[in-house]
């Protein structure tokens, strides 16, 4: 049995073509050529399927500039180069993936950030952090939400109460304060106050709102530009948005037009080779923009977050 679920997993590329054998328990997405996985142990693959790190190992993490995280218990979090070389030796609680540089670490319950030199720059002082975007990092100290930037100068006040939508893009935040929800931006002005319910980030100019159970998109100026007529929506990807209507999933684009009639039990984004998977009848399959199946409805489950570096992990 390959896993709890007796699933095999692979990658295949974008036409559908397995690149991968489907032969491992996990895969994660490739990142810097090297995808994690997991055969009884976890280990590293390159994508010619070449074991790069042994799979010998009870736990690894992602590596991003050439570093990968590793967590074995208090103060036992650390990172480790591509051969496996201590670079940050062990003196948090939890380290985790870099981003941009900076990376969050946690000790004795509180979060500051370190640079790939293991120095902190960012204090531990915070409570929680969502997301780094944009140069700017939300956080939070007690129960005040606000943003700071890599050098932890305070960006947006803290006096934000929920952050349904807790990363910039583009430029734009949207957050909520006593019942009321804005989109500000990256200097914290208000650019709009919304008689909406916030419920995701700014997405190619457009957010997603809720009223009275039904969700729709507002632009930057606050004002609805697709009606709150469906059951819910994901975020607009490459002018495309996932809609829920009656149950059954479809999309339309930026201009609240339908292009793929809602007939799908449950799909994903629109990725970078403007593709979704959609899930039918329980099986998974590949639709371009036309609504065509470009890899068929033959895959067992959503076991594929996104593209990365070309390839999609897929299970069967």
């Amino acid at each position: 049995m390959a896993n709890k679920f007796g699933l095999n997993y692979g990658f295949i590329n974008a036409f559908g073509d397995i690149a991968i054998p489907l032969e491992y328990d996990y895969c994660s997405p490739f990142s810097d050529g090297l995808a994690r996985v997991k055969k009884n142990n976890i280990g590293y693959i390159n994508e010619d399927n070449s074991q790069i790190i042994p799979i010998k190992y009870d736990f690894l993490g992602d590596f991003v500039n050439g570093l990968m995280p590793v967590n074995n218990g208090k103060k036992g979090g650390y990172y480790i180069n591509k051969e496996l070389e201590v670079i940050i030796a062990p003196q948090f609680d939890i380290v985790y993936t870099f981003i941009d540089g900076i990376a969050k670490v946690k000790l004795d319950g509180k979060i500051g950030f370190i640079d790939t030199k293991g120095n902190l720059v960012i204090p531990l002082i915070y409570n929680y952090s969502f997301q780094q975007s944009d140069g700017l990092i939300g956080v939070r100290i007690t129960n005040e939400i606000g943003f700071i930037d890599y050098n932890n100068n305070e960006i947006i006040p803290f006096e934000y109460d929920f952050a349904m939508s807790n990363i910039f893009s583009n430029g734009f935040v949207a957050l909520s304060k006593l019942d009321k929800s804005f989109i500000l931006d990256k200097k914290g002005n208000t650019i709009a106050t919304l008689k909406y319910s916030v419920q995701s980030k700014v997405s190619s100019g457009l957010v997603k709102v809720e009223l009275e159970g039904k969700v729709g998109f507002c632009d930057m100026a606050g004002e609805l530009v697709i009606p709150t007529d469906y059951d819910d929506a994901q975020d607009c990807h490459n002018d495309m948005i996932a809609i829920k209507k009656n149950d059954q999933w479809g999309y339309i684009n930026s201009k609240g037009e339908e292009i793929i009639a809602p007939k799908y039990d449950d799909v994903k984004p629109f990725l970078e080779k403007d593709v979704a998977p959609v899930l039918l009848n329980k099986k998974v399959g590949v639709i371009n923009k036309e609504g065509e199946l470009v890899v068929p409805l033959v895959y067992d489950s959503f076991c594929f977050k996104n593209y990365s570096e070309g390839l999609l992990v897929v299970c069967k």
